[in-house]
């Protein structure tokens, strides 16, 4: 009896064996171990993992771990996204199928969701297929449909230009102690690329001094990567005032504020911004102020310096904390009028 079974278990571990030799596979130990059990025993639906019970256990893990905080943030998106549409949270990984993915997407689009917000969280839970697959929790392969993921569209994110930062640092706003911290944080954000969490983390701010050139020093909450900055004279001027960094607020406080704080120093032109919705192209016109946020600083210290002209492109990236150049260029928004006004007066177009 007992030599029977083991020769049937040899058979079924040979079986599995050649379904991954079939699909040039080299399986992880979980992999084989899954999926021979599944072979010997039979899929138990009631027993696999499901995916909101990963997530879960993956958000703790994380907790545990990982220095960034965006990590833990990716995730619970992705779980408050899925969860919000199944509704429930017996939801197993072989689920998720390809009518689960187009039906999830409509979805998103359902509540309003830009396409490149929505291509961001597909993309997200595929990662998380693709990781709870090699950790041998399921065989599930929809990862590999990346045809199912919507395509990327262009992004008509803003920045502001030397003139309009000149504008907003030389606006009195010596009557409203609140709105000049406001304005004085977002100047040094904008003449340093930090981001908004980096500042909240003065602890980890040093202002250091390097052949007699003043620097801040930060090492990022991000990536934890090491980032040396040269003070501009606007950022020399605000550190004084304030006898350090000024007390920094809550993002969303700042954005509020920021919308005021531009308001009432002129920066309103008008930008057109194009919005994908499911495939269709919509354009909306906006007063500058409208747009600006925390998130805009970076993308005006990044298109700033590059058209400026004097710094390498990789020492930008140096200081921004880029590793990826496709990244970086993502922050760089020179638009076709402001790049041929840059390059009309070159050699090239005066021969």
């Amino acid at each position: 009896r007992y030599n029977r079974k083991l020769d049937n278990l040899d058979s079924s571990a040979k079986d599995t064996l050649r379904s991954f030799e079939d699909e040039s596979v080299i399986p992880t130990v979980n992999q084989f171990r899954l999926r021979l059990q599944k072979l010997v025993n039979g899929s138990n639906r009631n027993e696999s993992k499901k995916l909101i019970e990963y997530l879960d256990h993956r958000i703790e893990e994380t907790r545990k771990t990982a220095n960034s905080k965006s990590a833990i943030d990716h995730l619970t998106r992705i779980r408050t996204r899925v969860r919000a549409f199944i509704r429930h949270d017996n939801f197993h990984f072989e689920d998720v199928s390809k009518d689960f993915i187009g039906n999830f997407i409509k979805h998103l689009y359902s509540k309003n969701y830009q396409q490149n917000y929505v291509r961001d969280i597909v993309r997200r839970l595929y990662a998380v297929m693709r990781k709870s697959h090699d950790d041998g929790l399921h065989s599930n392969k929809i990862f590999l449909r990346t045809e199912l993921i919507p395509t990327e569209t262009p992004s008509d994110m803003i920045y502001l230009s030397t003139d309009d930062l000149k504008q907003l640092y030389e606006f009195d706003f010596s009557s409203t102690p609140k709105l000049e911290r406001v304005r004085d944080i977002f100047i040094v954000q904008c003449d340093t690329g930090l981001r908004y969490n980096d500042l909240k983390q003065l602890d980890k701010l040093v202002l250091k001094t390097v052949q007699n050139i003043p620097m801040i020093q930060v090492f990022t909450r991000k990536t934890d990567q090491e980032v040396i900055i040269p003070q501009s004279r606007r950022t020399k001027e605000i550190l004084t005032k304030y006898s350090g960094f000024p007390r920094v607020i809550s993002n969303q406080k700042m954005n509020d504020y920021l919308k005021e704080v531009c308001t009432l120093a002129g920066i309103d032109s008008d930008i057109t911004i194009r919005k994908y919705h499911a495939g269709v192209q919509k354009k909306e016109v906006y007063k500058k102020w409208e747009l600006i946020g925390t998130h805009t600083a970076r993308r005006t210290f990044a298109t700033n310096a590059i058209l400026e002209g004097s710094m390498p492109k990789m020492t930008i990236m140096i200081m921004t904390g880029h590793k990826s150049e496709k990244t970086f260029d993502g922050y760089v928004r020179v638009d076709s009028l402001t790049s041929a006004l840059q390059y009309a007066d070159t050699p090239f177009f005066n021969q």
